[in-house]
C-alpha cells in the first residue's frame, strides 16, 4: 500500500525484498507465519536500530535477527494465538484462532499432533505444560471458556483428562502439581484442582452479594496474566490493565487472600515471570516497559 512505501522510504531499514499479504491480517496476540512474509536479507547492522512490522506493529530490535527454525502454519489457522515449549522435550505448542493447536518437533520443525480444544472453534488462548508423578500433562484454555487438560507423550501425542467450560474467556493460566489458576475476562481469578479439573475457589473480583464494596479485593479491569511462584505453590502473582499487582495466598478466604498489593505496571499480555522474591513485568510502555521488582516489599 502507499502508507507502507512512505514508511519504509523513513525508516532506517535494510533492504527490504518482498513482502506478501496473503490475506487481511487478523486481529490476535500474536502473528502467523503465513499471514505476512518479511524477508531481511542484509541485517547485519550492528547495534543499529532494525525495524520488523509484525501483525501491523513495528517492533524495534537492537541486535541482528537470526531465524534458525521456520514452522509454516497453514492459512486455515485463523492466526497463532499462544505459544509454549513443552518441558524436557524438543517440543513447542502452538495455539490458533481455530480453537486447536499442534504439536511441532523443534528439530524437524514438522507437525506431529494436532489437538483440538474448542468445540466452537474460538482460539486458544494460553497453553501451559507440568511433570507430575512422572507424567506429562498439557492444559489449555480458550477464548469461549474451555479449560482442557491433556496427558502427553512424545510419540502418542495428547489424550484429554479433563474438561471445564468456565464460561467466560480465559486470557492467561499457570500450572503447579496440585492447581491450575485462570485468568478470566470477569476480573477473578479461578483456582481448579490439577487432577481432577474441578473448580475449588475464585480469588480476586468477588461477588457483591456475598461481600460489600468495602470488603471486596481484587482488579477493577481486566486480568491479562497469572503466575505460580516457583517456589510456593501456594502463591500466584497476577496483573493487569489496572496497573497493579496482587500477590495472592490461594488458601486463603477469598477477602483474606490479597498478600500484597503494588501500583505501577499496565501488563496488557502474558508478561509476568519470577524468579525468587523478583518479579519482572512487561508494561504498556514506550519507555521503561520492563521493570523489576521485589515483592518481599512491593519496590
Amino acid at each position: 500500500s502507499q502508507s507502507l512505501d512512505e514508511m519504509l522510504k523513513k525508516s532506517k531499514w535494510g533492504k527490504v525484498r518482498e513482502f506478501v499479504f496473503k490475506r487481511p491480517m487478523p486481529t490476535t496476540s500474536a502473528w502467523s507465519r503465513v499471514d505476512m512474509h518479511v524477508l531481511f536479507p542484509d541485517l547485519y547492522q550492528s547495534k543499529e536500530q532494525v525495524s520488523t512490522m509484525m501483525a501491523g506493529r513495528v517492533v524495534p530490535s537492537t541486535s541482528r535477527i537470526q531465524n534458525n527454525r521456520q514452522i509454516y502454519v497453514a492459512s486455515q489457522s485463523v492466526g497463532l494465538y499462544s505459544m509454549h515449549f513443552l518441558a524436557n522435550t524438543p517440543t513447542v505448542a502452538l495455539g490458533f484462532g481455530h480453537g486447536k493447536f499442534n504439536l511441532h518437533d523443534l528439530n524437524t520443525t514438522k507437525r506431529s499432533h494436532t489437538v483440538e480444544v474448542s468445540p466452537d472453534g474460538m482460539p486458544v488462548t494460553c497453553i501451559r505444560d507440568y511433570i507430575h508423578s512422572d507424567l506429562h500433562r498439557l492444559v489449555a484454555g480458550t477464548a469461549d471458556g474451555w479449560l482442557k487438560s491433556y496427558s502427553y507423550d512424545v510419540g502418542e501425542g495428547a489424550e484429554e483428562v479433563s474438561a471445564i467450560n468456565l464460561e467466560c474467556p480465559i486470557y492467561s493460566l499457570d500450572t503447579s502439581e496440585n492447581y491450575h489458576i485462570c485468568a478470566l475476562d470477569t476480573r477473578q481469578i479461578k483456582v481448579l484442582d490439577a487432577v481432577r479439573g474441578e473448580l475449588v475457589r475464585e480469588v480476586g473480583r468477588i461477588s457483591t452479594e456475598q461481600y460489600s464494596e468495602e470488603e471486596e479485593v481484587g482488579h477493577q479491569q481486566r486480568v491479562t496474566c497469572v503466575r505460580f511462584r516457583p517456589d510456593n505453590p501456594y502463591h500466584c502473582v497476577s496483573s493487569g490493565w489496572d496497573r497493579s499487582v496482587y500477590l495472592w495466598d490461594i488458601r486463603m478466604e477469598p477477602d483474606k487472600a490479597a498478600v500484597r498489593i503494588f501500583k505501577g505496571p499496565k501488563v496488557c499480555g502474558d508478561g509476568i515471570d519470577m524468579l525468587g522474591d523478583t518479579l519482572m513485568t512487561a508494561s504498556f510502555a514506550t519507555e521503561n516497559a520492563l521493570q523489576m521488582w521485589d515483592l518481599a516489599v512491593g519496590t
